[in-house]
């Protein structure tokens, strides 16, 4: 079962009558008649007069009340009428004159622009609603809406591979006229089929609520709200860790274990959050999260910690809110000081760094383990290494070797130069050569007696 909002006009001109007569008159070609010139393909007229004419027409075909195009009356007001091949619901007077009384309710209200509201639910192939369960599934989401006492024409298409219901509701209330505008209607809606599903044993489709094999509802992750835009300008421009990402890191899955289970209460709820230094209050007609540490700090919307830590989901569940036990007392200042609380773990700090906090983490850590090894690696060389050393007559040896090469170096120059003075130019050069070799043999031998 799956659950569609269809997007509104943006020019603002989304009109009840062409919704109504869209969802009840199915009078299009069917895609197996065959066209001939005798009977061309003409295009219905989609003027509004036309359109009430026409809905007027069908639902007035058999005006007696023993019809059979009205199915049943309800004591609240509810009628279920058969228009040709389609079966609808209403709450208003009546199937042809709903597009007028929306209106006419909507008008009551200057500064709503688009009081039409329209959604489909749908369901696989391999299920085959009855239209009571159909309309009650219809009536239980519009109930969860903050919709239930606003006027609605619902409209059941069973000519498709997918059996659909078409709502169309008034978002202008009948009595207040206030205006109905559903925070997450999409989430909202689709959590309402997995209940649904659950209800009547239908198939589980995909969606951003998701059903474990235990029953229990849970959101699915890749569906989970961004950060906030100032959360997000903080982390990065200032790069400071804010509130909702630590909230996030600490709470949202141990929140989601919890919710996942059917037994828990307001007490394990504050005790997650206590424990990370965070305290969960009221504010307005919602939840907040606060830093127990410090109430100037900017406070976090709770849904966009866990979308079910609502007011009204966790109240439905768990009854009336009850705040956490925390004990504060006036300090000089006038200011509250946190005396004492439960199980605190941590605390939130603003002053850490969180833009690229990931990456930045992962170097610190390889350049702390390159540095590890290095050390290491240079301790078991000192530890290893062993000074090489030479004795006297090695030392001897090595001077002999080194003066009977110049010797003969000096003999092959005598025997092969016959110009005395370029041989003895070349025997200034080879007794150079020879001091700087003994020079070094010397520096040498001289380190290694002194080491």
């Amino acid at each position: 079962m799956l659950a569609v909002v269809a997007e509104r006009r943006r020019d603002g001109k989304s009109s009840f009558v062409q919704l109504i007569s869209y969802t009840i008159l199915r009078d299009d070609v069917e895609m197996s008649e065959t066209l001939s010139p005798e009977k061309p393909f003409v295009r219905k007229s989609r003027a509004e007069d036309k359109i009430f004419n026409d809905l007027v027409g069908y639902a007035t075909r058999n005006a007696l009340p023993d019809s059979q195009d009205i199915i049943a009356t309800f004591p609240d007001g509810r009628q279920q009428v058969r228009c040709d091949k389609v079966i609808c619901e209403t709450n208003c007077f009546s199937l042809e004159t709903s597009s007028t009384e929306m209106d006419m309710v909507a008008m009551q209200n200057t500064r709503c622009n688009d009081p039409v509201y329209h959604a489909i639910l749908s369901w696989p192939t391999s299920e085959r609603p009855t239209p009571d369960q159909i309309f009650e599934s219809a009536r239980y989401c519009l109930k969860r809406l903050g919709m239930e006492d606003h006027q609605y024409v619902f409209a059941i298409h069973d000519d498709t591979d997918n059996v659909h219901c078409h709502l169309t509701v008034n978002r202008v209330n009948p009595a207040s006229y206030k205006v109905a505008a559903p925070y997450n209607d999409y989430f909202t809606l689709d959590r309402c089929c997995r209940e649904l599903e659950l209800k009547n044993g239908w198939k589980h489709d995909n969606g951003p609520y998701m059903v474990n094999g235990d029953g229990a509802i849970f959101r699915n992750r890749k569906f989970y709200k961004s950060a906030p835009s100032a959360a997000r300008q903080m982390e990065h421009f200032g790069d400071k860790e804010s509130l909702f990402s630590y909230a996030v890191d600490n709470c949202r899955e141990k929140l989601n274990s919890l919710f996942m289970q059917s037994d828990y209460n307001w007490d394990d709820v504050h005790d997650i959050l206590i424990a990370a230094g965070l305290e969960l209050r009221k504010k307005g007609e919602g939840l907040a999260i606060y830093d127990v540490a410090n109430d100037e700090q900017c406070s976090v919307k709770a849904s966009d910690l866990h979308p079910e830590l609502t007011l009204s989901c966790q109240q439905e569940l768990l009854g009336k809110f009850n705040p956490a036990s925390i004990v504060r007392e006036v300090n000089k200042d006038g200011k509250d000081v946190l005396l004492s609380t439960v199980n605190i773990d941590s605390q939130y700090d603003n002053r850490l760094h969180r833009r690229d906090n990931g990456a930045r983490a992962e170097r610190r850590n390889a350049r702390a383990e390159a540095r590890q090894d290095l050390i290491s690696r240079y301790k078991a060389y000192k530890t290893s290494f062993v000074r090489p050393g030479i004795s006297a007559d090695e030392s001897r040896t090595r001077f002999r070797e080194l003066s009977a090469s110049y010797r003969i170096r000096k003999n092959n120059v005598r025997l092969n130069e016959r110009d005395p003075l370029l041989r003895k130019l070349m025997f200034r050069a080879l007794e150079v050569e020879k001091m700087k070799d003994m020079a070094a043999l010397c520096g040498v031998s001289q380190w290694y007696s002194f080491s």
